[in-house]
């Protein structure tokens, strides 16, 4: 009873914690979770916005962007890949690319979207229903880059 109360509204409406946009064409387009969204600062980050552009480097297979912990802004945005069966792509490769998209020197923070960290994995982790595990993602992340919760 509970668990129906957090996602139905006094009006009935199912909240499904999805995220998404209306086209051009009038379709609704799922964009994500809402639980997903970064919060560095004060922004707001879709991850998605950032895992497109990281696709599009040459020699990335996956793409997962999460935030980990930062005394400063609460959340940092973590880019974590991999890279293309026998490819080389470095975490540079990813960073310069990021740069020339997500420019900082007009942003009023200095920031915008630019992500702070680029983690390579061989692989992610996935769930039971063969999905990708953005959760034990965040965790690795957060142990590899020596970060506190």
């Amino acid at each position: 009873m509970e668990a129906n109360r957090q996602v139905f509204t006094d009006d009935h409406w199912f909240q499904t914690g999805d995220t998404g946009v209306i086209t051009d064409e009038g379709r609704l387009q799922i964009t994500g979770r809402i639980k997903e969204i970064i919060t560095r600062g004060t922004r707001k980050i879709m991850p998605v916005v950032i895992e497109q552009v990281v696709l599009k480097v040459k020699n990335i297979s996956k793409c997962a962007v999460v935030a980990v912990p930062d005394k400063r802004l609460f959340e940092e945005i973590c880019v974590c890949f991999v890279a293309a069966h026998d490819s080389v792509v470095t975490s540079d490769d990813v960073k310069r690319h990021c740069s020339e998209i997500f420019r900082t020197d007009n942003t009023l923070d200095g920031l915008g979207e630019m992500p702070t960290y680029f983690l390579q994995f061989d692989d992610f982790p996935s769930l039971a229903t063969g999905k990708t595990d953005r959760k034990k993602i965040k965790e690795i992340a957060i142990e590899r880059l020596k970060l506190t919760h």
